[in-house]
Parts: C-alpha cells; structure tokens; sequence
C-alpha cells in the first residue's frame, strides 16, 4: 500500500513539472506597435500571456524620416534597469531588465515622433529579438515594407548564354567576310557528290 501511494506521489509530481515545463517551453510572447497619429507617438506593448520573463531586448526598425524626440520607458517591469538606444540603419534598441521572472503585460515603452511623409513605417527586428526561453508570438507592425528577395541568377547559365552568342557572332562574321571562299567550297562538295553518285550508277550498271 505504501508502494503504491510513493508511485501515485512521484507520478502526481513527475506530471506536474512535465505541465510546467510544457507551459514554459510553449509560452508566447506577444510584441504590439501601435500608433497614433494625433499625437505623433508609438506605443510598444508586450504581453506574456501568463508566462513569466526577466527581460526583453528589442530592436525596432523606423523609416529614414522618422526623428525620435522622447523615449519613455515603463518602471514597472525594469527593476534592474532599462536602456534605449539609437543604432545605425536608423533603428532603436529598447532593453528591460528584472531581478527577478514578472509577467510582462502592458506598455513597455511609448515613442514619441516626428516626420513629413505619410508613409512612414516602424517594424521589430525579430532576428535579434531575445526574449530568453520563451517564444514569440503574434506580432503587430506599423506599415512593414514587403522586403523581396533578390532574385538569384545563374551565373553558369548566364556565362554559357554569353559564350553562344560570342560563337554565333564569330561563326556570321567568318561567312560575312568569307562568303566566296564559302561558296565555292558549297559548290565543290555538291560536285564531288553529284560526281560520286554518277560513279557508283555505272559500276552498279557495269556489274549487271
């Protein structure tokens, strides 16, 4: 009886901490941008969805007219300290540090902004996104440009496409210049075939 209440035991903990690891290891972290117009501001909103984190360090990606005049940054979450930081490419980078795992829920920094064009954009840069263990989730930008892949070309087939051309003109060139050497010659082999098949009718006649 004991047996089976040390198995029940060790099973009870053994699936808890498989469902804690589960949630963990499956928590999504999502990253939103928002802005408003009127009064010329982004807000940078994170939310953990329940799942605890001790920092996030973004990098943002802005177009070319845009001018950052204020940063701000939220206290709640940044026990340790935070940090913003214009890089080159005209991004900014935004960190938030804890002394401790909190669950991120709100806004994490709001940007205030300046520009003449209309079709401005501000975007995250996920590749250099560290949210530790946890993985990212829905992502809302602001007017993302379609970044199209280049298109890759074969430099082999381009090479060989070149080098036909470069025979092609070298072969029209030689009959330009050449036309009555290559004439003659047309009209020297149609004579030795007409010649060879009238030998070949009177041995064959000859013979019967």
């Amino acid at each position: 009886m004991k047996l089976n209440r040390n198995m029940i035991m060790g099973a009870f903990f053994g699936a808890s901490s498989l469902l804690l690891f589960s949630q963990n290891a499956y928590a999504k972290v999502d990253i939103t941008l928002e802005d408003n117009t009127e009064a010329k501001s982004v807000t940078v909103s994170v939310n953990t969805n329940g799942s605890y984190i001790d920092g996030v360090d973004m990098t943002l990606v802005l177009s070319e007219d845009i001018n950052i005049t204020e940063i701000k940054q939220t206290d709640s979450f940044c026990t340790i300290g935070k940090s913003s930081k214009q890089l080159p490419g005209n991004k900014l980078a935004l960190e938030c540090f804890n002394d401790k795992n909190v669950e991120m829920t709100g806004m994490f920094a709001v940007l205030t902004y300046e520009t003449e064009k209309d079709d401005y954009f501000f975007y995250l840069e996920e590749d250099t996104l560290d949210i530790g263990s946890l993985v990212l989730g829905t992502v809302t930008n602001i007017n993302k440009p379609e970044i199209t892949a280049p298109v890759e070309t074969d430099e082999e087939e381009a090479t060989t496409t070149e080098e036909e051309k470069d025979t092609l003109t070298v072969v029209r060139d030689f009959l330009k210049d050449n036309s009555m050497y290559v004439l003659a010659g047309v009209i020297f082999l149609i004579a030795i075939t007409i010649g060879l098949v009238g030998l070949s009718s009177r041995e064959t006649t000859t013979t019967e």
